[in-house]
């Protein structure tokens, strides 16, 4: 499935860049949501290319255990920030494909107000 379904990253706003077999991506085990799969990941052909890339799909992912301590741990499926030139714009991607989690933050309780 990897083979075929890639995640890559490309810029949509101002100059457009479109999807490449030859720019690298990661291979992604998802599917369309019918199908009864979690992971929702859906891809269209391009002309010219081999492999199908997301154009659609899960963004975030946040699982969190409640227990005596609460633990939590969340995706976003690219990363942080949408500039290109951060090092926190593809840097999720990976553990995305892994379908891994980083640890995220958890609120200790108490008072909101």
């Amino acid at each position: 499935m990897g083979d075929v379904n890639r995640l890559q990253r490309i810029q949509s706003g101002g100059e457009l860049e479109t999807f490449s077999d030859a720019k690298m991506s990661l291979p992604i085990s998802g599917a369309p949501g019918p199908v009864g799969i979690v992971n929702n990941f859906y891809t269209r052909p391009i002309d010219g290319q081999k492999r199908r890339y997301g154009v659609a799909g899960t963004s975030f992912v946040s699982v969190v255990e409640f227990g005596p301590k609460v633990q939590a741990r969340s995706l976003l499926v690219f990363g942080q920030s949408a500039d290109p030139t951060s090092p926190n714009n593809f840097d999720q991607a990976l553990l995305y494909s892994k379908k891994e989690f980083k640890p995220a933050m958890v609120h200790a309780g108490g008072d909101q107000g």
